[in-house]
């Protein structure tokens, strides 16, 4: 749910017209999602999934944690009824764009990134999508693809700057979900009893998981200092939340949270291309597909 931040980056592209600037985009996890929309020219609409659609027990649910066969957290209702029949996405305009859609997942056999692209039908786009999202356990049992079994990208690339510096691109904008300065959290007791499940079933996952609080935190210094220098080949600027912004936890399903959530990736983008003030009726407008006020926001 803490990807509804970067949708809203992703919004501020849309709306400013600057989509057509950049050469590929990259998304792990909730930013796959939000770069698919994005490349279908849909941000903001997509951006409204998160507020509107998947803020319930549909979709999040933590008594299926004591289920068997019933994730927390159900993938096939985002992608199978709302990205397909609510909020449809449009597959072919990704299929036919100019600007090439990446999308990462965490291959189990392997234990690597795993690149997804050049999709020919929606239903390779939706393949990819259920991959990319697919949290150790939270989201159910790994997807098989191919001879493969595929997790959430976020194992082993959560912000997917390597890949794109590995392809040769020399100039990234990075979009960050939690405000500056804030990098993830110790482990609680929930997830230490996934990290045991892990493992026993997918060490080489759980491996990757503990080495990602210590590579996560350096991924973060780098960019930001990246970001400060303005040193390149290669030129990169990390975009994130003020300080003062609250993090959007990742099982979050208040509206009036999520929307502000929506408001501040916005705001942070927007403002970085643009000196012309904006209200916050103006950002509601641009996240509503029918313009409705969708917040008591002053």
């Amino acid at each position: 749910m803490r990807g509804l931040v970067t949708s809203g980056m992703g919004t501020a592209i849309e709306e400013l017209g600057l989509l057509d600037a950049f050469d590929v985009v990259f998304g792990t996890s909730a930013g796959a999602f939000n770069g698919a929309y994005l490349v279908a020219r849909q941000a903001n609409y997509g951006g409204t999934i998160y507020y509107q659609d998947i803020n319930n027990h549909k979709f999040i649910d933590l008594r299926r944690f004591f289920i068997p066969g019933k994730p927390v957290m159900s993938l096939d209702f985002l992608v199978n009824e709302v990205a397909t029949h609510h909020k449809v996405l449009c597959c072919q305009a990704i299929i036919d764009s100019a600007i090439p859609l990446v999308i990462l997942a965490s291959s189990v056999r392997h234990l690597r990134p795993v690149h997804l692209r050049s999709f020919n039908t929606p239903a390779e786009i939706y393949q990819a999508l259920l991959a990319t999202a697919r949290m150790p356990v939270i989201a159910g049992r790994p997807l098989p693809v191919g001879d493969d079994l595929l997790y959430d990208g976020g194992v082993f690339e959560s912000i997917p700057f390597p890949s794109a510096l590995k392809e040769g691109c020399t100039h990234l904008l990075v979009f960050l979900s939690r405000p500056t300065g804030v990098t993830i959290s110790d482990p609680n007791l929930l997830s230490n009893g996934l990290s045991k499940f892990l493992l026993r079933r997918f060490p080489g996952i759980y491996d990757a998981l503990e080495e990602r609080r210590t590579s996560y935190p350096e991924a973060i210094a780098f960019l930001d200092e990246k970001t400060k220098s303005c040193d390149g080949p290669p030129y990169i600027f990390a975009v994130s939340p003020p300080p003062s912004a609250h993090e959007v936890p990742r099982l979050e399903k208040n509206r009036q949270k999520l929307v502000e959530g929506a408001i501040v990736g916005f705001r942070s983008v927007y403002r970085l291309f643009c000196d012309k003030p904006i209200r916050v009726h103006e950002v509601l407008h641009a996240f509503s597909p029918d313009g409705v006020n969708l917040a008591k926001t002053p």
